[in-house]
Formats: C-alpha cells, structure tokens, sequence
C-alpha cells in the first residue's frame, strides 16, 4: 500500500554576507547549490499523513508527491489511507472492594474467580479481565478497584 510521510531534511551549509546582508536571503538565494553541495543531509521522518490536513504547509490535494511516479496526486493516496482510530480502555489491575456491613476486603484474581464477602452481602468477579459486582443493597460496596486508562488503536 503507497502511503505518504512528512520528512524534515536539513541542510548545512556556510554562506558568505556583506554588511547589512540577511544570512537567510543569501541562503535562500543559493538553496539549489546548497542542496547540491550536502550528498548527506540529516533527514527526519515526521510521522505518516492519513488526512489533508496533516499536509505541511503550501501543499494540497493537487501536489505529486516526490518519489512517486509523476502520476498520483496526494489526494489519491490519501483517499485510500483508512487512519485508525485511537480508543482508550480501562485496564484493571486490582479488582477489589470492601462490604460495609462485616468491612471485609475481598479481591477477584483471575477470571471467573467469584469471591463473596464472610457475611455474604457483596461479591466481586473477573479477576483482571472485568469487573462484576453484586449485592442486595449496592450502597454497602465500597469500590477499591485500582485500574488506568489505555489507548489503542482500532480498526473499526
């Protein structure tokens, strides 16, 4: 699949000024010699373009992009880019709570590993792959889940 990238390139150079003179306008003015000169640029990736408006500035849609063929526009390419989408998800690593009534601490550890408290008011499930919880009353569970946040990518 023909994707396209952002790359920075940078070139050194020296350039010669008299007084008054900008250093970048000389520069500007022998870009091509410069660019000619430095067989060895230092080049960095930016990252890939999935949309039109992760294009660099004065580039569009209508632009050939280098290293191609001369033939496909940018839109081409990037109307056949499908991004992904970024989702978070809730990791748990710690699937625990507390029942109110007899303040046992009880703690699910693996899947299906279903765990009721001494009285047998509240329950938990799961272990680490979700969280299941059960009571008569849920106001006498006392959550201590420890979990954080993820992202991921999806294609759907």
């Amino acid at each position: 699949m023909t994707k396209l990238h952002t790359v920075e390139i940078t070139y050194t150079s020296v350039v010669i000024v008299q007084d008054g003179e900008d250093p970048a306008q000389v520069a500007k003015r022998c870009v091509c010699d410069i660019c000619g000169d430095d067989s060895d640029p230092h080049i960095e990736v930016i990252g890939q373009i999935t949309c039109m408006d992760e294009l660099p500035l004065h580039w569009s849609g209508d632009a050939i992009p280098y290293g191609g063929d001369d033939t496909v526009f940018v839109r081409d390419i990037i109307t056949a880019v499908k991004p992904k989408n970024i989702r978070i998800r809730e990791v748990v690593t710690k699937n625990k709570c507390q029942c109110k009534l007899c303040g046992d601490i009880i703690e699910s550890k693996h899947v299906h590993d279903f765990v009721r408290c001494k009285c047998g008011e509240i329950f938990t499930d799961g272990g680490k792959s979700y969280v299941r919880r059960g009571a008569s009353d849920f106001s006498n569970i006392i959550d201590m889940t420890e979990s954080y946040e993820e992202q991921y990518e999806s294609d759907w």
